[in-house]
C-alpha cells in the first residue's frame, strides 16, 4: 500500500539530455567511482546509456554497466533476455532501493537544493546498499535465479510476473 510522503524536487525529475547526462557522469559519477575504487555502475534502464558517447566515456574510464543496464529492456516488448526478469538485482532490488533512497531524502528537512540532495545521496547510498536488508535480498534472489530462468524457458520466453 502506498503512503503519502513529502515530494522533493531533484535533478532526476527533469528531462535529461545527453549533454547534461554526460556532464553528470564526468563531474559526479566517475569521480565518485574512482574515489571509491568502484568498477561496476548499476543504473536504471535509461535510454541514454546506449549512446555511443556515453558508452565510450564509461568504457574509457573502465566502468562496466551492470547487467540489463546495457540494453533497452523494452526491446522485443520487454521479453527476456532484455527484461528485468533476467536481471537478478534489477528485478529484486532496484525498486526497493529507489524507494528507500526517496524515503531518506523525504524525511531529511535540511535538504534545500539539488546539490544538497546529491551530497546526501552520496552518503546514504553506500550505507543502504551494504545493509543486511539488501544482502539478504541478494542472497535470496541469487539462490532462486536458476528457477526464475527455468520458468522463463518453460513459458517459452514469456515475461513472468510471479514464480514459486
Amino acid at each position: 500500500q502506498l503512503r503519502p510522503r513529502k515530494q522533493v524536487k531533484t535533478w532526476i525529475d527533469e528531462p535529461v539530455h545527453e549533454q547534461s547526462y554526460l556532464h553528470a557522469l564526468r563531474n559526479c559519477v566517475i569521480p565518485f567511482m574512482k574515489a571509491t575504487n568502484s568498477k561496476i555502475l548499476m543504473i536504471d534502464c535509461v535510454n541514454l546509456n546506449h549512446t555511443l558517447k556515453i558508452r565510450d566515456l564509461l568504457f574509457n574510464n573502465r566502468i562496466e554497466l551492470h547487467g540489463s543496464a546495457g540494453y533497452h529492456h523494452q526491446v522485443y516488448g520487454g521479453y527476456p533476455p532484455y527484461s528485468h526478469d533476467c536481471s537478478i538485482l534489477d528485478s529484486s532490488m532496484f525498486a526497493t532501493f529507489q524507494s528507500d533512497i526517496s524515503n531518506e531524502i523525504a524525511i531529511n528537512t535540511d535538504l534545500v537544493d539539488s546539490d544538497h540532495i546529491l551530497i546526501y545521496m552520496s552518503e546514504i547510498i553506500p550505507q543502504i546498499w551494504k545493509s543486511d536488508k539488501y544482502k539478504n535480498i541478494a542472497k535470496s534472489h541469487i539462490a532462486g535465479y536458476p528457477k526464475r530462468l527455468q520458468t522463463i524457458i518453460d513459458n517459452d520466453g514469456d515475461i513472468i510476473t510471479k514464480y514459486n
